[in-house]
């Protein structure tokens, strides 16, 4: 396989803009649920937990399921990790659900590679549509006249010209 048919194999939908939104780690869905903590799976192989996050994003009616919990159910952490277009915002959507439906920490990501290539890219395409159409609709809401974000310092920062 040539370097640009595997590149183009690879290659991103092109993301619309959003606004970028910040709120404190303590208010975020899922550091309460413990996306970020192996605690909820002490005692037992990590293997089995990486087969369990397999499993569960092969499934893709169980992988939707799980983004709309965290759509609905975590509207902080969504509105802090997918404005931020530093991170891997399909890697979240994918780990946040798992975290919703399973219990499992993002630890466990390494699930992913168990995937064949064929059900890896049918997970990331869903989870890649289902981020285009959040930062739709809430660039729509943003539009409509309703606050997407918290002016968080913007009073501390002078605006002037730097040139």
């Amino acid at each position: 396989m040539s370097k640009g048919c595997l590149r183009k194999r690879w290659q991103m939908k092109r993301m619309p803009s959003v606004q970028r939104v910040f709120h404190k780690w303590d208010d975020w869905e899922c550091t309460a649920a413990g996306m970020y903590s192996p605690a909820n799976c002490v005692g037992t192989d990590e293997h089995v937990f990486k087969v369990k996050y397999r499993d569960f994003l092969a499934n893709l009616d169980r992988f939707q399921h799980g983004i709309d919990r965290v759509f609905a159910e975590w509207p902080i952490s969504c509105k802090n990790f997918l404005t931020n277009q530093n991170i891997n915002r399909v890697a979240w959507i994918g780990q946040s659900s798992a975290c919703i439906e399973l219990g499992l920490p993002s630890s466990f990501k390494g699930g992913f590679w168990l995937l064949s290539i064929n059900e890896q890219q049918r997970a990331n395409e869903l989870a890649e549509n289902n981020l285009i159409k959040w930062i739709i609709k809430h660039n729509a809401n943003k539009e409509a006249g309703k606050r997407l974000r918290k002016d968080v310092g913007f009073q501390m920062l002078f605006r002037w010209d730097s040139r």
